[in-house]
């Protein structure tokens, strides 16, 4: 019985010395623990330790991809058109006078009551016309099929051309507009007489009759005369 009392004495006992001996050495860990720095964190006086920063791949450059070859087909150059050098009748004349338009009588305002009267008032008209640009007072009008065909109005004075009769620019103003020099079935109405120039004019121009003055008088076909 002792023995057994004894036995458990001693186990108590044992147990109680291991329990002191594990709490002292639990004890002197977390002194050891609370002495010891934070892991990380460097120790006073020491140089700090810089964290390597991860270095970024290299980037190989691809080479560059060759340009392809193109084989471009040679240009045809363009055919040269043979120059063609104008035939001498169609080089034009720089002495020759330059072509009137050809005109039609319709240009010229016709009288509503076509007939002598309303002719000889044509005439009138071109010698007031005369005297108003400072000219002679001479007025003329050629009249072919009843229509009115050329206009003649002195300018003799205007131009300084002597021949420039008002009978003579009718004469030219009717072979211009008729596209023509033959006046053949043309009547030639003058305030006045015509003059001897006039007149002969009239006869290279084939009118086949002569009109003058306010009385209408009939001076019949024109002659070629001396003076």
């Amino acid at each position: 019985m002792v023995d057994r009392r004894q036995f458990i004495v001693g186990l108590f006992a044992g147990a109680a010395t291991v329990a002191g001996c594990s709490a002292s050495s639990t004890s002197e860990h977390l002194e050891r623990a609370a002495d010891a720095p934070p892991t990380g964190v460097p120790l006073t006086g020491a140089p700090a330790t810089a964290t390597p920063q991860p270095t970024p791949p290299t980037v190989t450059p691809s080479p560059p991809l060759p340009s392809p070859t193109l084989s471009a087909a040679p240009i045809a150059s363009p055919t040269q058109q043979p120059t063609l050098s104008p035939t001498p009748s169609a080089q034009p004349n720089p002495t020759a006078a330059p072509p009137s338009p050809t005109l039609t009588s319709a240009e010229i305002a016709q009288p509503a009551n076509p007939g002598p009267e309303a002719w000889m008032q044509a005439a009138a008209e071109m010698r007031r016309i005369s005297i108003a640009t400072g000219d002679q007072a001479y007025g003329a009008i050629i009249v072919k099929a009843g229509r009115i065909v050329g206009l003649g109005v002195s300018k003799v004075v205007v131009n300084r051309d002597p021949t420039a009769h008002a009978e003579m620019e009718a004469i030219r103003d009717a072979c211009r507009r008729l596209d023509t020099a033959d006046l053949s079935g043309s009547t030639m109405v003058s305030t006045s007489r015509a003059c001897c120039m006039c007149e002969t004019a009239a006869t290279y121009a084939r009118v086949s009759r002569m009109v003058y003055g306010a009385g209408l008088t009939d001076a019949g076909a024109p002659r070629t005369c001396a003076s």
